[in-house]
């Protein structure tokens, strides 16, 4: 996605965030709004299938944010 976004000459960034006390989803929506980004992408997969139904995923936590500005695959 960042190299498609950049291709079209948008400022895309990949970001990595280390796990902290917080959760994945809060950290990139505090990370977001701070930085004021425009667009979040979201839909990775990096537990597998099996494992997000049984414990949720990142992408799962962020629909449930007010963020109006999330494209999630």
């Amino acid at each position: 996605m960042e190299r498609y976004l950049s291709a079209h000459q948008l400022d895309a960034r990949q970001l990595h965030i280390p796990d902290n006390e917080k959760g994945a989803a809060a950290t990139m929506t505090e990370i977001a709004r701070r930085e004021g980004y425009g667009l979040l992408v979201a839909g990775g997969r990096s537990q597998g299938r099996w494992k997000e139904r049984i414990f949720g995923g990142v992408t799962e936590e962020l629909l449930k944010t007010d963020l109006t500005w999330l494209m999630a695959n």
